[in-house]
């Protein structure tokens, strides 16, 4: 195995080296536009950390392939159209508005190059999704509605089946979904591994259920919604659910946006609400009440006579007795509202959330829980602005949480020249503030006890080139959980990118963080951790149908013990044009001398679906994702995946069982009607 291992490594460094220098001595590639996989793939990897397992992509996901597949106008579409790109800045979509309403219909996706804020950059990312086509054409098929069924199961092989699960290593999901221009409606369901299927805990079927409906009210684009929606207020401060944006390479994109009220899609058990919310409209008022009834997961216990709960548990899964327990065991009502009004270049808004809990939740008994929630009421309240002035943007938010805690968080956004952007935000947030359903720009999942400062540059030093980077500082005032004392630290990150033609581009990253981290000797005690990463990747169009990618990355780990990582994956995209098929192909080779020197590597996957692994150890990964077109209705993807371990490669703090080959195979249906 080791020495298959060895050949393997050498013969994929070979191949790096090889198309590395072939590729850059070509002056000219030919061949066409990424197809649309790809597309979504690039923006996913540019708007995500690439270190995070489980971030929910999934509405941006379903609104960029809707938008693939039916663009949007930009002579009829409106800022909430807009804010399905998620891309656009508010800023922006007031600039198009501003534009098109001074010089009428547009005739080409490229006339957003002529309006301010708009960089090249910029309008090739969001091109793939829009059109632009007469407003009398348009509003032909303006009341086609639209239906679609996905069926999706799935399975990983490695060796160790759990015993302890109630149900099969199996994974179902189902999504029904009907909209048009009016309403829409759906259903989704899922299964995950280890959870009971029409039998145990769950006699009826899917552990998860969903269901959605809304409508549209009048013709001012007030809107209903029933079942289950998702909120996002603010900067999210009091109120921010579904997939929030942090710190990225795409440094112009601190601001919160995509606000208001969306019926809820995703897979995630936990961030949404369950009830009946509505979006009203009057003149340049908007008005958003809302309000939930749902149960939440948690581990309760008797303690005095009474119930109670620490903490909530936010997995999902209920695979196990204890996790079965915990199921649906709080029940929680939730009532909020939400008002903004737009007046010129000035919004201002006001959020504000009662949360009520049919069970006691108590403060961990461990000193960094000191200042957590105890109680069974909250109540959180904000205000919000927008201010935009020439090439400047301001925006910002201040909370007040139950027991008089207060949050804060104010940015900008400077653009001096069509060549260079400037961001930067500011956040300050108590040790005791606390809301249940915030998600804000921080360094951690908890919106509370923090203050940082962010600040960001983008520079288009010459055709073809651009530098990102960015520079974050961050303090506790209180211990937490992986601390020991109040603590500090900073991330930064730094990106050269070259795009000579529109068929290559390559880019080199370095980023890396450092932190307070307690140790793990018997006197606890703050040290440093510092982690350093370095990349160089290459994406390349040779001929109409074939495409690849290759990456290299190292990470250096530093805290008690130092550790390195190296991964190296090469991918090959083929797509038939004389058959409706697909074929990705990755090889990935890693060494790591520990869990801690992981490195992460997006993956090509279904549509719809997210796979991060955190490869360590020293092995080799590879996978093969097609897709065919069995109608014109009908499509159907298979991906098989395997991660192989060396012989004799067990790392510090590891056993045999985490060095077991693990594979993996998933199979998914969608039919359009």
């Amino acid at each position: 195995m080791d020495t298959h291992l060895n050949r393997l490594h050498s013969g994929v460094v070979g191949l790096f080296v090889l198309v590395i220098t072939f590729f850059l001595m070509c002056s000219d590639v030919s061949g066409q536009s990424n197809p649309s996989d790809q597309i979504i793939e690039n923006l996913l990897e540019q708007v995500s950390s690439g270190e995070d397992e489980v971030s929910d992509f999934q509405e941006w996901v379903t609104d960029w392939q809707d938008l693939l597949e039916r663009p949007l106008n930009l002579n009829t579409a409106n800022p909430d159209d807009l804010q399905r790109l998620h891309l656009l800045t508010d800023w922006q979509i007031r600039n198009f508005l501003q534009y098109r309403q001074k010089t009428g219909e547009l005739f080409s996706v490229q006339e957003l190059n002529a309006i301010e804020d708009f960089s090249p950059d910029l309008v090739e990312k969001v091109s793939p999704f829009l059109i632009v086509a007469p407003v009398e054409k348009q509003a032909q098929k303006r009341w086609h509605p639209r239906q679609d069924v996905l069926l999706r199961a799935g399975r990983r092989f490695d060796g160790s089946p759990d015993s302890k699960n109630e149900g099969s290593p199996e994974k179902f999901y189902v999504r029904y979904r009907f909209d048009n221009s009016v309403q829409a409606w759906g259903w989704t369901a899922e299964k995950d591994a280890g959870e009971a299927f029409f039998s145990g805990s769950n006699p009826r079927g899917f552990d998860y259920n969903s269901l959605f409906f809304n409508s549209q009210i009048g013709k001012k684009g007030s809107r209903l919604f029933l079942g289950d929606y998702t909120a996002r207020f603010g900067q999210g401060l009091v109120v921010w659910q579904g997939f929030s944006l942090g710190k990225s390479s795409d440094v112009s994109l601190v601001m919160k946006s995509g606000q208001g009220i969306r019926s809820n899609t995703s897979t995630d058990e936990n961030r949404f609400y369950r009830g009946i919310s509505a979006k009203l409209n009057a003149g340049n008022w908007v008005l958003y009440p809302f309000v939930s009834l749902r149960k939440l997961d948690a581990a309760r216990k008797a303690e005095n006579g009474e119930m109670v709960f620490s903490t909530f548990q936010s997995s999902g899964y209920h695979r196990t007795e204890g996790e079965i327990a915990a199921e649906k065991s709080v029940q929680a009502m939730v009532g909020g509202v939400n008002l903004g009004v737009n007046k010129g270049n000035l919004w201002v808004g006001a959020t504000a959330v009662f949360t009520s809990l049919d069970t006691k939740m108590v403060k961990s008994e461990a000193t960094y829980g000191r200042f957590y929630f105890s109680g069974t009421t909250n109540f959180a309240a904000s205000a919000d602005f927008k201010w935009s002035y020439r090439r400047m943007f301001l925006f910002g938010e201040s909370a007040w949480a139950k027991g008089g805690a207060a949050a804060v968080l104010v940015g900008l956004h400077f653009r001096p020249s069509a060549f260079v952007e400037f961001s930067g935000l500011y956040r300050d947030i108590s040790k005791k503030y606390q809301s249940f359903y915030a998600s804000a720009f921080t360094e951690s999942s908890r919106v509370n006890d923090e203050n940082g400062f962010y600040i960001g540059v983008k520079v288009l030093p010459a055709s073809a080139w651009s530098v990102s980077a960015y520079a974050d500082l961050f303090r506790k005032n209180w211990l937490s959980y992986t601390t020991a004392a109040p603590s500090e630290g900073a991330s930064w990150l730094f990106q050269l990118n070259y795009k000579p033609t529109r068929y290559q581009s390559v880019y080199l990253r370095l980023s890396g963080e450092a932190k307070e981290q307690k140790t793990t000797s018997k006197v606890n005690y703050n040290i440093e951790q510092q982690i350093t990463h370095i990349r160089v990747n290459y994406e390349y169009q040779v001929l109409a149908q074939f495409s690849g990618k290759t990456r290299a990355e190292f990470v250096d780990y530093q805290r008690e013990i130092r550790s390195n990582g190296f991964l190296l994956f090469q991918d090959f995209t083929y797509e038939w044009h004389s058959f409706p098929a697909k074929l990705n192909v990755r090889v990935v080779v890693f060494n790591t001398d520990d869990y801690n020197s992981r490195i992460y590597a997006y993956e090509n996957d279904l549509l719809y679906y997210f796979a991060i692994p955190a490869l360590s150890g020293n092995g080799f990964r590879y996978y093969l994702n097609g897709r065919v077109k069995l109608t014109s209705r009908i499509d159907f993807w298979l991906k098989f995946a395997e991660t192989c371990y060396a012989r004799n490669s067990l790392k510090i703090g590891q056993t045999q069982s985490d060095r077991n080959n693990m594979s993996e195979l998933r199979a998914q249906v969608l039919w359009r009607f």
